[in-house]
């Protein structure tokens, strides 16, 4: 899953994740971390700012939730099958 507005909280302190300002280690995240990392708001991301790859989607039944937040579920449970690249 690839995100363009990822932020992350990193010694306390809120940073928006770009490549430019950190190196490649903090861009690439494990999704399992980037997902442990959201109850405790360490971890954000903008629905409309990810790209993922459709195929992988629909084998996890993305939008299938009959709930508010399905489009978020979803992303969430993507993220927990690889990792999450901050642009």
């Amino acid at each position: 899953m690839v995100t363009g507005a990822c932020e992350r909280i990193v010694d306390g302190k809120l940073h928006y994740i770009i490549r430019s300002n950190y190196n490649a280690e903090l861009c690439c995240i494990d999704g399992k971390t980037f997902f442990l990392d959201l109850p405790a708001e360490k971890a954000n991301f903008i629905h409309l700012a990810t790209l993922y790859n459709r195929t992988k989607a629909k084998s996890l039944n993305f939008y299938s939730e009959d709930i508010l937040s399905t489009d978020f579920e979803s992303l969430f449970r993507l993220a927990l099958t690889g990792n999450v690249i901050c642009l």
